[in-house]
């Protein structure tokens, strides 16, 4: 063993120390050299020992340091500089700092400055938690501009680096094809070039022991990686790789340092957990991965600035769940590129926008943005883009292929979300800690983990915080998207699933063929005064308790394609002054079932290819006590019927829908007729939207809501105004619908409109009969009622009349054997003199006051006038 106890110095001569077995460099002891001087240090069959005030220098010479033929043997370094040069360590043991640390504690002395550090180490380079030599973690110390280390043991990699430096090619400056070049010096004198081959990236492999951790850390620096080039490149397109379960943190400290992975400076461990963290932001340029497999987790942040992904760069774990988190202005944001939790969760954190790498010009991309079981976001401003955005940027919606989604955005960029396939907007909660939305292993500075994740999350909630009115779009290609109230902890509205701030617009569209849009129990779709569209390629379904909701001049349009459109008994829909539209079905026997909708100052207009129904359950006869439909005007158009009556076609008990509507228009084009119960005074009339202001019904609409576009824009979607009740024959429908309506209390006026068959107020196709009932007030017939040969009913409490003087030449009539009843109650029966009564059946006239006749034919006629 060869002992150096004095300096070794030379003015800018080459030095070589060799020991056949080990070398030691005392305390105090410097071996330097200046100008192109090198240091070429051999340790053959043993250990080299620095103490830790023993130093080796050079200025412009590489610096070389080989030890050991075993394991065991180690280079244990006091102070290394090559100030412009590289320095080259190489060692079949491990790389240790001889400065003595508390446990956990770093020192603050340099162990190795230079241009380029290379590490070539059999077991470790630094100490870690759990190293073989059991030992306290202690890194090596730094201040190099480029790094590459290979490691082929268990004891992994622990760096510190005192400001920036790279990971990537160690290449030295007299031969780029050469980590190190030095002159060693024979016995002779004379010298002879000896080096190192060029090395790339830093690794740890399984030659001497298995899962070697990799931390890489500088106190106040940016960090680069970029993919090794060198010709010993052990594994091309990558920087960092860990072997094994190894553990990976790269974290860049200091408030303005930077993590930037270059083009395919992929950091992967097979199945261990990768931690990056940096002072300010993050990158990951093209192709550019960060991976584990098996249970590894990913835990990413960039404190102070953005996360930014090129669109091919990616975040890829199995069963390991990987959590985002950027920025500390709503400035900051979280660019995503591909992110992939195969069977795991992602959250993404940021306190501005989160937006999709992919370029777009119009419409959206194709490649999903993060694949996952379950996705939660937080943002600050916005999750995806929409129209007039803050950034100015175009629309492009994040595209996902996640099965549960939880978003909150607190400004008023809102929400642009594309999902392959089903989606469910719920609770997410990851697999490995169903208290938490992601679990991850968090790294720290001696490579152990500890856990730590993301609270629960539920629904899709903009907030006012950094801007209001955010919108929320979320669509699916090809998929049922469904929406259950949600039960996190955190949860901002327990009885809701989707919410929109101030005058956030809200679409839910479930795209593909039998794709079906379901709310669970109590799941509401609310904003405060937002248009909200909801659409299914299939059927709508609102289960019990939930609501849709908005107010202001906001209204709702529902449109369940290619199936029926269903509502809970208890289910909602509500607006103010804003119309709202139902359309359900394409064939008859599609339906829609009402629960309770209300449009308060507005009206309400429904299609439906088959039946519209009540979803009140009723016994045989009963009327149930809840109004189905409030508003001012209603406007229906059924295939088969609205409302159930007896002997319908869907053996259905009798049930009326119940309305409290001003005016009211409805068209069946099928042998089910309809029943409608209204709570008080009626006119059959013109619907006319109160949203156009244009009066004429040849312009004007029955309804005109906003329909929200995929940008969250709206464009107006309208309904025809239509006027009068009518049954027709339809091929599909059937025919001989009949017409029951009922006022509970007030008048039944029947006025002709003209948007529909002008004239008429009542058309009734076939056999269809007609029961009109107003026992709380009166009937005032102002328009025709006709029937090809069906009975008509007409029930009154204070009286019935039929035309005025402003309503000349009104005509009841029906053929065939088509019967007529009018009984005026405790009031009079009164023709105007151009009206007139036409049946081919049976006439029965009853007043309880008197009857005043104009032109009356019946086969037979019964009069009864109590006064």
């Amino acid at each position: 063993m060869a002992q150096a106890n004095a300096d070794v110095r030379s003015s800018t001569g080459h030095i070589t120390l060799k020991a056949v077995r080990a070398l030691t460099l005392q305390a105090g002891v410097d071996v330097a050299t200046g100008g192109t001087g090198t240091l070429d240090i051999l340790a053959a069959n043993g250990s080299f020992t620095m103490a830790s005030t023993a130093t080796l220098a050079t200025v412009n010479g590489d610096l070389r340091i080989i030890a050991g033929d075993d394991l065991l043997d180690q280079i244990t370094l006091g102070s290394v500089t090559a100030s412009g040069a590289n320095v080259s360590i190489a060692t079949t043991g491990s790389v240790l700092d001889s400065d003595t640390v508390t446990a956990q504690a770093d020192d603050s002395t340099v162990d190795v400055l230079a241009l380029g550090l290379r590490v070539d180490a059999g077991k470790g380079f630094g100490l870690l938690a759990g190293n073989s030599l059991e030992l306290p973690v202690n890194a090596i110390e730094t201040s190099v501009q480029n790094l590459s280390a290979v490691v082929r043991g268990s004891d992994g990699v622990n760096l510190l680096e005192t400001d920036a430096i790279a990971i990537g090619n160690v290449a030295s400056q007299s031969d780029a094809t050469k980590s190190v070049v030095v002159q060693t010096v024979g016995r002779d004198g004379a010298t002879a070039t000896a080096s190192e081959a060029a090395q790339s990236d830093v690794l740890t492999l399984a030659t001497n022991g298995a899962n070697g951790a990799i931390v890489l850390r500088t106190v106040s620096g940016s960090i680069t990686l970029s993919e090794g080039t060198a010709a010993n490149n052990l594994i091309p397109d990558a920087a960092v790789i860990a072997n094994g379960s190894g553990n990976v943190l790269i974290s860049a400290g200091g408030s303005t340092s930077d993590l930037t992975l270059l083009a395919n400076a992929d950091i992967r461990s097979t199945t261990g957990h990768i931690t990056l963290k940096a002072g300010r932001t993050i990158g990951l340029q093209t192709q550019a991965e960060v991976a584990s497999t098996g249970s590894g987790s990913l835990d990413i942040a960039a404190s102070a600035g953005s996360l930014r992904m090129a669109a091919d760069a990616g975040f890829t774990s199995v069963n390991g769940d990987i959590r985002l988190a950027a920025g500390n202005d709503v400035g900051d944001q979280i660019a995503l590129g591909v992110v992939i939790a195969a069977n795991a969760n992602v959250s993404i954190s940021t306190t501005g926008s989160v937006v999709d790498a992919d370029a777009v010009s119009s419409g959206d991309d194709t490649t999903v943005d993060v694949r996952a079981l379950g996705l939660r976001v937080d943002a600050g401003k916005g999750f995806g883009l929409l129209a007039g955005n803050s950034l100015n940027l175009a629309v492009n919606a994040i595209e996902t292929t996640v099965d549960t989604l939880s978003v909150i955005v607190r400004g008023s960029d809102g929400v642009n979300v594309v999902e392959t396939d089903a989606l469910a907007i719920g609770n997410v909660a990851s697999l490995v800690d169903s208290t938490q939305a992601v679990s991850v292993q968090t790294v720290g500075a001696n490579a152990t983990t500890s856990a730590s994740g993301e609270a629960t999350q539920s629904d899709v909630v903009t907030l006012g915080t950094n801007g209001a009115n955010g919108s929320i779009v979320v669509r699916t290609v090809a998929g049922t998207l469904t929406l259950s109230e949600g039960s996190a902890t955190s949860d901002l509205d327990s009885d809701a699933a989707v919410v929109a701030n101030g005058a956030g617009n809200i679409l839910l569209q479930a795209g593909g063929v039998g794709a079906d849009l379901i709310a669970q129990a109590n799941a509401d779709v609310q904003s405060t005064t937002g248009h909200i569209t909801l659409k299914a390629a299939r059927a709508v379904d609102f289960q019990a308790g939930t609501d849709v909701l908005t107010a202001g001049a906001g209204s709702l349009d529902l449109l369940a394609t290619g199936g029926s459109f269903t509502m809970a008994a208890d289910a909602s829909l509500g607006t103010v002054n804003g119309d709202i539209r139902i359309a359900g079905g394409s064939d008859v026997s599609h339906r829609v079932s009402v629960g309770v909708i209300r449009a308060t100052n507005a009206n309400v207009s429904i299609t439906a290819s088959g039946s519209v129904l009540d979803s009140d359950s009723v016994t045989a006869q009963a009327d149930d006590a809840t109004v189905d439909i409030e508003a001012l005007g209603l406007r229906v158009d059924a295939g088969k019927g609205i409302g159930s009556l007896a002997g319908n076609s869907l053996n259905l008990n009798v049930n009326a829908i119940e309305t409290k509507v001003a005016v009211l228009s409805a068209m069946v084009r099928g042998s089910d007729g309809m029943n409608i119960r209204e709570s008080d005074g009626l006119r059959i009339d013109d619907v006319l939207s109160l949203v156009d202001a244009d009066s004429n019904p040849a312009t004007q609409f029955a309804a005109s809501v906003y329909s929200v576009k995929p940008d969250a824009g709206t464009q107006v979607a309208t309904d025809a105004a239509q006027s009068d009740l009518t049954t027709a024959a339809s091929e599909a429908g059937g025919t001989n619908g009949t017409v029951v309506l009922r006022t509970a209390s007030g008048d039944l006026v029947l006025e002709g409109g003209s948007s529909t068959g002008a004239g008429s107020s009542v058309t009734l196709s076939g056999s269809g009969g007609l029961r009109l009932e107003a026992l709380a007030g009166a009937i005032r017939i102002n328009s025709d009622i006709t029937s090809a040969s069906g009975h008509l009913t007409m029930l009154a409490g204070s009286g019935i009349s039929v035309g005025s003087t402003t309503a000349a030449g009104v005509d009841i009539r029906s053929g065939g054997q088509g019967s007529a009843l009018l009984d005026a109650g405790s009031g009079a029966v009164a023709f105007d003199g151009t009206a007139s009564l036409d049946m081919g059946g049976n006439v029965q006239l009853r007043a309880g006051t008197s009857i005043t006749l104009a032109a009356l034919k019946g086969a037979s006629v019964s009069l009864s006038a109590a006064g």
